[in-house]
């Protein structure tokens, strides 16, 4: 009874022909790969340096307009949502002072 002689194990061989078959998917997804990886890189710098600047701003306010510059400036980082607590807190003060409350209300930096 005949038998089918077995597959070739030439590594190299094989190694090339896969590469061969499949080298523009490859190299299609490293790419992919590479511009994404540079993509995030540039993005959490960008992120960071909105951070620090908004970091630095906050610190040097001194005022309510200084903290609603940083609000305006800023609103996407932990300094802006920092500054729009106070914002919001001025606005429901100024609602309230606006009625026919007797209360005194007032904002303590």
């Amino acid at each position: 009874m005949p038998t089918a002689p077995p597959p070739s194990r030439d590594v190299a061989l094989e190694t090339r022909v896969f590469w061969e078959r499949f080298k523009g998917q490859i190299v299609a997804i490293i790419v992919v790969v590479a511009v994404a990886a540079v993509g995030f890189v540039a993005y959490r710098a960008y992120a960071d340096k909105q951070s620090a600047g908004a970091s630095a701003l906050l610190a040097r306010s001194k005022s309510a307009q200084d903290y609603q510059d940083v609000l305006a400036r800023y609103p996407n980082t932990a300094a802006g949502a920092a500054t729009s607590g106070f914002a919001a807190a001025r606005v429901s003060v100024g609602a309230a002072t606006n009625t026919s409350h007797t209360k005194d209300w007032r904002i303590i930096l």
